[in-house]
């Protein structure tokens, strides 16, 4: 077996040979939290045993969010017909850890994108505020679905 870093340069070596550095869009959608993952863990998911929560969890959280991500997706891509538009809720790999996933698209920001987009309720989300962390620190544009631009001071409130 690999370790974290072996695979995420396989990974970033696959989108080398497609994007340009600094030349892709990101859109940064919340997947196991956000919004859907409050509301469901305090009405439901809390109270799960640990053999009922990840099948539960997968199919009330994850693939809720999945599918409201896909209208968000559609509008960046129509309005960036020449740009590369890079969004994380395609990328499944059986044995990653959230820490992967995490360290993986932190890498794909840092490396390819030079515009990032954020979904409604990305504050909600602990891989989404890595996500604007690191474009902040990277000083790339940041903005919400609309193109308002997200200020440092703004997201601080939000989260």
């Amino acid at each position: 077996m690999t370790d974290e870093s072996t695979e995420i340069r396989q990974f970033i070596s696959v989108l080398d040979c497609a994007v340009p550095l600094n030349s892709a869009i990101y859109i940064s959608i919340p997947i196991t939290t956000g919004e859907t993952f409050i509301h469901w863990y305090s009405t439901k998911g809390g109270n799960l045993s640990v053999e009922l929560y990840k099948d539960a969890h997968q199919k009330e959280v994850v693939v809720t969010n999945i599918k409201k991500s896909i209208l968000y997706i559609e509008k960046i891509r129509l309005n960036n017909p020449n740009r590369i538009v890079i969004e994380p809720t395609s990328l499944k790999v059986s044995d990653w850890s959230q820490d992967h996933y995490n360290n993986f698209w932190s890498e794909v920001i840092k490396k390819y994108v030079f515009k990032a987009y954020f979904s409604p309720g990305w504050n909600y989300s602990r891989g989404c505020c890595l996500e604007f962390l690191t474009a902040v620190e990277k000083g790339i544009a940041v903005t919400d679905l609309s193109g308002t631009a997200i200020s440092i001071q703004s997201a601080i409130s939000l989260i």
